[in-house]
């Protein structure tokens, strides 16, 4: 990682004033910028606390919740997730620029199937965050060959919700973007990896890395009361 600059897409605006870490994510081995990569600050055990998506450019900026050491991690298909050392946040209205390289992988050409033993982990994972088993929610999830068949039409998130049927839910589009109404009431929340994330901000995810796409209906979860659509990535399931 090397000293960096400009501003990326972030999920929610930071304040005028704020600690927060900048640059671009870039191949290793040409310098070409890695669009759309995720990019998570994490705690030193690994927690994550922020979350954001690269633009087209490579462009990211992550804000810091407050002083202490961090790690920032990125993942995109096609390229090795990618962690870096303890970064050290000390200034109370700090901007630390910093550029993120990532090593290209090539990918298989062999169509991807979700193993036995693969489906329980993402099982395991997904029930320890909404409390209930996502075999036994009213719309089974969406797993890696469902989304690569919406891929064919689909290039957002709003059209593989209004491609799957999921009961009782239409896709409006708002000023702010689209929104998932649950029988004409409100607006469906949605989350990636357990972070929310804005209506403007929701068709920009790249469906490629999502690995699983679960839809939780209102009442369904005492975490989701009032219902989600969780999205969740590879790097998030290991």
């Amino acid at each position: 990682m090397a000293a960096g600059l400009l501003m990326g897409a972030w999920l929610c605006p930071p304040p005028a004033l704020a600690q927060v870490f900048e640059g671009r994510v870039l191949d290793d081995g040409d310098g070409r910028p890695v669009a759309t990569a995720l990019v998570r600050l994490l705690t030193p055990d690994l927690e994550p606390v922020a979350l954001t998506v690269a633009d087209a450019l490579g462009r990211y900026r992550i804000e810091v919740p407050g002083p202490g050491r961090y790690h920032l991690a990125a993942e995109r298909i096609g390229f090795d997730p990618v962690t870096s050392h303890l970064l050290e946040v000390n200034d109370p209205d700090g901007t630390y620029a910093i550029d993120v390289g990532m090593r290209a992988v090539p990918l298989p050409l062999s169509g991807f199937v979700v193993t036995a033993e693969r489906f329980a982990e993402i099982e395991r994972g997904i029930t320890h965050q909404i409390g209930i088993s996502p075999t036994a929610l009213r719309v089974p999830p969406l797993m890696r060959p469902d989304i690569d068949a919406h891929l064919e039409k689909a290039h957002a998130l709003s059209d593989v919700v209004r491609w799957s049927g999921v009961p009782s839910v239409i896709v409006k589009e708002t000023t702010e973007g689209p929104c998932f109404q649950w029988r004409t009431r409100h607006c469906i929340e949605v989350y990636l990896n357990g972070f929310h994330i804005d209506a403007g901000f929701i068709d920009t995810v790249p469906l490629d890395m999502v690995e699983t796409i679960v839809f939780v209906l209102p009442n369904e979860s005492i975490v989701y009361e009032a219902g989600a659509v969780l999205l969740y990535t590879e790097g998030w399931i290991r």
